[in-house]
């Protein structure tokens, strides 16, 4: 790190602010290639991460110093983590770096509160298992500083979660974390599949998925509903529109029935022509649109594909009172058979049926 930027962050939090402030510090030493003044090109991976690492350490301890210096420090609260781990062969031989797999070194991580009160520094340590989205839940909870209103949970409270994890690196994958037990699949190949129980087998080695057919199912579904469910969150909120030449949804505006409407095909962007799409290739990137006007309760939608052969897959589908818009990927074995698919949507009482072809 530069020694300018760090006198400049130093400053800016000794600046007196009419409101609490909070400063976010993104130190890149520890981001592969491990850049530190005392590094050579010729020194072992690990060997260079160690001495990032403890670059790092030295600039978060002469923070510390300075707020010390300025009086400041009883009045911060310093959390420090990171946003993903790190592999350097072990104990996977060919996982290195953080973007190929979800093994344990890979996503591992970790959390350090600092804070000060009457009895001096304090450091909050727990083992239980926790995520990112719990940092600010456990601030507001230490300090006591109003209600959370996140969909995360505080350090202290005890209760056992569901943690979902993903990469976007290709090849794309996603996975979760049920107390000793983890899931990990291929994002587009749901015949790429791993399950360890963490407890027997903590550097995963064994992989039981096929021994727990039904654990599995179960995860493959929790997770299908996840990402669905977060997807759909964040055009919901971000107020993000699909195309007008796929999704022109005016003719919703005259219908007053609760409940599903429609069912779209939305292929990739590179194949749409047409105002009404009803072909994809099956082996390019395609999802269905579940058009919907707003109902007063969360729902699971039945959806029943057929394929050109004749076999059927059934799938559930979550659609909170909110949601217009629903993006369906659904879990097909792989390849996609070519040919009509039918796909049959059952939402209470309201059945619609939808045809599309796949090239």
């Amino acid at each position: 790190m530069k020694e300018k930027f760090l006198d400049e962050l130093k400053k800016s939090l000794t600046k007196k602010p009419k409101d609490k402030k909070m400063v976010v510090f993104i130190n890149n030493n520890t981001h592969h290639p491990y850049e530190a003044r005392s590094n050579s090109i010729y020194d072992p991976p690990y060997q260079k991460y160690s001495m990032a690492v403890d670059t790092m350490m030295k600039n978060i301890e002469s923070v510390v110093e300075y707020l010390e210096k300025n009086n400041q420090l009883e009045n911060t609260v310093i959390a420090i983590t990171g946003d993903h781990g790190e592999a350097f062969g072990k104990p996977h031989p060919q996982n290195y770096l953080h973007r190929n797999f979800l093994y344990d070194e890979n996503i591992h991580n970790f959390i350090d509160f600092i804070y000060f009160d009457r009895f001096g520094i304090k450091k909050l340590e727990r083992s239980n298992q926790i995520s990112q989205g719990d940092i600010y839940p456990t601030i507001l909870n230490l300090f006591n500083l109003g209600e959370n209103k996140s969909p995360g949970f505080s350090y202290y409270e005890k209760k056992q979660k569901l943690i979902f994890f993903h990469k976007n690196a290709s090849p794309e994958k996603w996975g979760l974390m049920d107390s000793e037990w983890k899931y990990i699949e291929s994002k587009y190949n749901p015949n790429d599949r791993e399950l360890y129980n963490l407890k027997d087998d903590p550097n995963e080695q064994n992989n039981i998925v096929y021994s727990h057919k039904d654990q599995s199912s179960l995860y493959r579904q929790l997770l299908s509903e996840w990402f669905l469910e977060k997807r759909n969150e964040f055009y919901f909120h971000s107020g993000l529109e699909v195309e007008d030449q796929i999704s022109n949804t005016d003719m919703l505006k005259s219908i007053t029935t609760p409940g599903l409407q429609k069912i779209l095909l939305v292929p990739a962007v590179n194949q749409r022509e047409k105002n009404t799409v009803t072909q994809a290739s099956a082996s390019s990137a395609w999802a269905l649109l579940l058009l919907s006007q707003p109902k007063g309760d969360r729902r699971n939608i039945e959806l029943v594909f057929t394929s050109p052969s004749g076999k059927k897959y059934k799938m559930i589908q979550i659609i909170l009172p909110e949601w217009r818009r629903v993006w369906v990927i659904p879990h097909l074995p792989q390849p996609v058979e070519t040919g009509s698919w039918t796909v049959e949507a059952l939402d209470h009482n309201v059945k619609i049926n939808y045809q599309f072809k796949l090239n």
